[in-house]
C-alpha cells in the first residue's frame, strides 16, 4: 500500500473510531448552507441514517429547530470556534439535547464546518433532578423559617414575661444568660435560612466597635453554666483588666469562641479544667481555649479546618460531630482578617488559639 493510502485509511479509521457524532458540512462565501460532505460511525449509531441519506439532506433531517441553523451557521463562520447547546432528533423522530462544538475550516479554498456533537440527556437530566432537590430544600427552609420563627417569637415573649418579675440575682442571671443565648441563636438560624448554599451571604460582616471586657463577662457567665452542666467541668478564665474597644463582628466571633469551647467540652471527661484566656497587645487581641482532654491525631491535623465530614468525631461521651464547627469558625476568623490555629499532643490536651486585629482592615 503507497504512503498515501495508508495515511487516508489511518485517518478514516481514527474518524470512525472517535465515540461523538461527527458531521462535516460545506458553506458558501455567503455563510449559508451548502451540503453535506461526511459523518463518522457514530453519527450512524446514533441517528441512524447513512452517509447517502445525509449527502442529500439538510438540517431539518436532525435538528429540531432548523430556522435557527442559519444564524448559528453565520456565527460559526465568524467566530471560528463556537460551543452550543441545541436540540437534535435521530431516523425515528427521537428529540435529544446535544452540545455541539463546531469549528470553521477552509480545504482547498472550500470552507467547511466540522461539528463535534455530543448527547448531553444524562447531564440535563441530572441538572433537572438537582434543580427538583434544590426546589424541595428551598420549600422546606420556607417552612422552617415559618414555624421557627413562631417558635422563638414564643420564648422571647416568655423571656420578657420572666423579667417583669423580681427575682434572686444567680436566677436573673440565669434570664440574662437565656435571653442573649435567645438572641445569638436567632440571629444565626435566620442567617442561615436566608442564605446561599456557599455560606456568603451567612458569612457577610456586620462590624461595630464593642468593648472587650464586656464581652469576655458575658462570655465568661454563659461558658460556666456550659461546663457545669455538661461535665461539671473546670473552667477558669483568664482576662485583662483594662476595657478596651476593638472592631468586628461580635456575634459571628461568639459563634468562633462558642466551636471552640464546645469541642473542648466535647473532647474532655468530667471533671476535667479548660482554660480560656485572653491577652491583647498593641495591634491584636488573641483568644485561647486549652483542655486536657484527647487531643487532636496527626491525621487529622491537615483536614481539621476543612468542610470535612471524616474530620469529626464523637466526644468523649458519645457526643455527635459533623465536622463543620472549626470550618466555620475558620471563615469567620479569615473575614476577620485573623489566623486560627492549634497546638496538640494526643492524649494530653489542644489549644486553640483565635488572633485578630483590635481595628477592622476591610
Amino acid at each position: 500500500m503507497s504512503e498515501p493510502n495508508f495515511l487516508f485509511n489511518s485517518y478514516k479509521a481514527i474518524f470512525n473510531h472517535i465515540l461523538d457524532p461527527i458531521l462535516i458540512y460545506q458553506v458558501d462565501d455567503q455563510y449559508r448552507f451548502h451540503k453535506m460532505l461526511m459523518i463518522n460511525d457514530s453519527f450512524r449509531k446514533s441517528y441512524g441514517y447513512e452517509l447517502k441519506e445525509i449527502l442529500h439532506a439538510d438540517f431539518s433531517m436532525i435538528n429540531a429547530h432548523p430556522r435557527k441553523v442559519p444564524d448559528l451557521i453565520e456565527n460559526i463562520c465568524k467566530h471560528g470556534n463556537v460551543l452550543f447547546e441545541t436540540t437534535h432528533k435521530n431516523k425515528a423522530g427521537e428529540e435529544f439535547p446535544v452540545e455541539v462544538h463546531s469549528q470553521f475550516v477552509s480545504m482547498e479554498g472550500h470552507p467547511m464546518i466540522v461539528s463535534i456533537i455530543r448527547d448531553i440527556a444524562d447531564r440535563k437530566r441530572v441538572q433537572s433532578e438537582l434543580f427538583d432537590l434544590q426546589e424541595t430544600r428551598s420549600k422546606t427552609l420556607r417552612l422552617m423559617s415559618h414555624d421557627l420563627r413562631n417558635s422563638f417569637a414564643q420564648m422571647a415573649g416568655a423571656l420578657l414575661l420572666l423579667r417583669e418579675y423580681s427575682f434572686e440575682a444567680s436566677v436573673q442571671e440565669l434570664i440574662d444568660l437565656l435571653s442573649e443565648v435567645h438572641d445569638n441563636a436567632s440571629r444565626l438560624l435566620m442567617e442561615h435560612l436566608g442564605a446561599s448554599d456557599d455560606l456568603g451571604d451567612a458569612m457577610k460582616l456586620e462590624i461595630f466597635p464593642f468593648d472587650l471586657a464586656n464581652f469576655l463577662t458575658r462570655l465568661k457567665k454563659k461558658y460556666e453554666v456550659l461546663s457545669q452542666t455538661e461535665k461539671e467541668i473546670d473552667l477558669r478564665c483568664q482576662f485583662p483588666e483594662v476595657s478596651t474597644l476593638i472592631e468586628g463582628d461580635q456575634y459571628k466571633l461568639v459563634r468562633v469562641l462558642d466551636n471552640m469551647m464546645s469541642n473542648a467540652i466535647k473532647f474532655s471527661d468530667s471533671g476535667a479544667k479548660l482554660t480560656f484566656s485572653a491577652t491583647i497587645n498593641k495591634e491584636h487581641v488573641c483568644f485561647s481555649v486549652k483542655d486536657r482532654g484527647i487531643g487532636i491525631p496527626e491525621e487529622l491535623h491537615a483536614s481539621i479546618f476543612l468542610a470535612d465530614p471524616a474530620s469529626g468525631r464523637p466526644g468523649t461521651s458519645g457526643e455527635p460531630s459533623n465536622g463543620l464547627g472549626l470550618f466555620i469558625a475558620k471563615k469567620i476568623v479569615d473575614l476577620h482578617r485573623g489566623n486560627i490555629w492549634f497546638e496538640t499532643k494526643e492524649g494530653q490536651g489542644t489549644t486553640f488559639f483565635v488572633e485578630i486585629p483590635k481595628q477592622f482592615m476591610p
